[in-house]
């Protein structure tokens, strides 16, 4: 394909094209899900200030019967087949028994709707419109969002890009100039890769035959059957392991095969190219290789995977997130579930429920769980490293209530720890040891 744009054939990929690769190409799957499932591998780390363990459970049990990090997961799978994909949160009055389109619920009314989250490709939004004012506030959005034909405001529903928006971009025909697929720079390597896949699966193929060498005959017909017919006995003894016998002038010989050594090295480029066509996904990700290349070490390779799934979690997870976790606290923290705290803790008997959601709901937070987790020997010796601190911290004047602070912020024990006194240094610890023995 030539870099420069001709007016009269212009590269689009098709929706249906994207659908296929990501079907039917053998990377098709591993390139849009592999970074996905890798940086949703370890559950979030969620902490609510001051509110009971029991309203954590809740919001996870809740979170898992609507099923929200599938949808997520599913959202972002569309954003990166098509462009774009979306998570629209649908809701159900079952007063009015209607669908809602516009309302973004309250701790009030909240109860007579049923709510799920639904997830939706660019031909489901085919009706938007990406904003084009470079002087507006939400220049390159999609916005004007439409479902079918309904519009929908952008409390119940949001846009996922895997790529940034480029002005005037035209590589898309279901919502014009948004952000084409991830595969749009890398159609022929897949279809290389492909290529070179299948020509190694027939040379495995042709491996499994031999060659019979078979002395000369008189008639031409009559050497085609019988070295047919003997290629097939010998070849049917080989597979099932019995003895080979042959004529004493004739001899097998197994198919030669010399260029697979060079379909690896092959792969082996195209799979280099694919990565770096790609951008966003690490190849120890991607192809489940090693983390050290080349002349780079190990460590630093990680600190470079750790960066790219941080900056992902950010920009691409977080905005589903935040969508969808106020809709889950309200069905998990109903009038119910907050009655029964109520009874179960005395701080919120005087507060109503109205209070105690807003409570919660303003003091929710999370991070994302550790994908590279220390050895247990590494944590020990951090911890010990901190608590040698804290007890040179305490040498130099440090009080009591400080040092408490610290080593509960340091978080090397589970529970919080109450000082009755300031810490002993080790060697008055030692001495009293030594003592007592």
């Amino acid at each position: 394909m030539s870099f420069f744009r001709d007016d009269e054939k212009q590269f689009i990929l098709p929706y249906e094209t994207c659908k296929n690769i990501y079907r039917t190409a053998t990377l098709g799957k591993r390139i849009i899900e592999g970074l996905v499932n890798f940086a949703m591998s370890a559950e979030r780390e969620i902490d609510i200030h001051k509110a009971p363990p029991e309203a954590i459970e809740k919001f996870n049990k809740t979170a898992e019967e609507m099923k929200q990090k599938e949808a997520i997961k599913q959202t972002i799978y569309n954003s990166r087949i098509y462009g774009t994909g979306a998570l629209y949160v649908a809701m159900f009055d079952e007063e009015k028994e209607e669908n809602d389109f516009t309302t973004k619920p309250t701790f009030e009314d909240a109860y007579k709707y049923k709510m799920k989250f639904t997830v939706l490709d660019p031909l489901n939004i085919s009706g938007s419109r990406v904003d084009l004012d470079p002087l507006s506030f939400h220049f390159l959005e999609v916005v004007d969002v439409k479902v079918g034909s309904i519009p929908v405001p952008k409390k119940r529903i949001a846009v996922s890009h895997a790529l940034e928006p480029l002005y005037l971009d035209t590589r898309t025909s279901l919502i014009p100039f948004s952000p084409p697929s991830v595969f749009y720079n890398m159609v022929e390597l897949l279809q290389q890769y492909d290529n070179a896949i299948k020509s190694i699966g027939d040379l495995l193929y042709k491996a499994g035959a031999i060659i019979y060498k078979y002395p000369a005959k008189a008639k031409l017909n009559g050497i085609s059957i019988d070295a047919i017919t003997a290629s097939k006995k010998i070849l049917e003894q080989k597979r099932s392991g019995e003895v080979i016998s042959i004529s004493a002038d004739s001899s097998i010989e197994d198919f030669p095969i010399s260029n697979l050594t060079g379909l690896i090295d092959s792969i082996n480029k195209l799979e280099d190219d694919i990565t770096k066509a790609l951008n966003d996904t690490p190849a120890s990700i991607l192809f489940d290789k090693s983390l050290s290349n080349g002349f780079s070490e190990g460590d630093k390779d990680k600190e470079t995977e750790i960066s790219i799934i941080e900056s992902f979690r950010e920009n691409k997870l977080t905005p589903l997130y935040t969508l969808t976790d106020y809709y889950i606290m309200l069905k998990a923290w109903d009038n119910v579930f907050i009655d029964e705290m109520r009874h179960k803790y005395i701080e919120y008997e005087n507060k109503t429920d109205k209070e105690i959601f807003r409570s919660w709901a303003e003091n929710f937070t999370y991070k994302y769980g550790n994908l590279f987790p220390e050895p247990e020997s590494i944590t020990q010796d951090n911890n010990a490293k901190k608590l040698d601190n804290l007890l040179k911290a305490q040498q130099l004047g440090a009080n009591s209530a400080d040092l408490q602070e610290e080593l509960n912020e340091s978080e090397i024990f589970k529970n919080e720890i109450e000082l009755d006194s300031q810490p002993q240094n080790m060697e008055e610890m030692e001495e009293e040891d030594i003592n007592f023995n």
